[in-house]
């Protein structure tokens, strides 16, 4: 039951977390269309890239479909959501740095051949 205090995207969060529970896939494009841009912002915010962050929001929301399940409360799903969003962006910006120096020590352009140029 709805209160008069409470907001009304809290109680459609919950409602559409349940349908895609029960089996209703397409809802679940709604809390996508409603969260993407949320999301992609508190990812952009940490990896930088635009191109990397997009693929960060997909693969969120991946995520988040396949554990939709163990949200123990609907009307968290944005919190969640965006927690989940935050936590991948990091994770893909250190994988990002790991790489750039992984590359770096293969080309020989480490910190001790850019020692030796200085």
């Amino acid at each position: 039951m709805k209160t008069a205090n409470e907001p009304r995207a809290v109680h459609a969060d919950v409602e559409i977390v349940d349908r895609v529970l029960r089996g209703d896939v397409q809802a679940y494009g709604t809390l996508v269309e409603r969260y993407e841009r949320a999301v992609l912002a508190a990812v952009l915010s940490v990896v930088r890239d635009a191109h990397a962050a997009q693929d960060v929001v997909q693969d969120v929301f991946v995520d988040c479909y396949t554990r939709l399940g163990s949200l123990r409360d609907g009307s968290r799903f944005g919190p969640w959501l965006l927690k989940a969003a935050r936590r991948e962006a990091v994770h893909a910006s250190r994988r990002a740095h790991r790489m750039r120096i992984e590359r770096s020590d293969a080309t020989g352009w480490g910190a001790s051949a850019m020692d030796e140029l200085v």
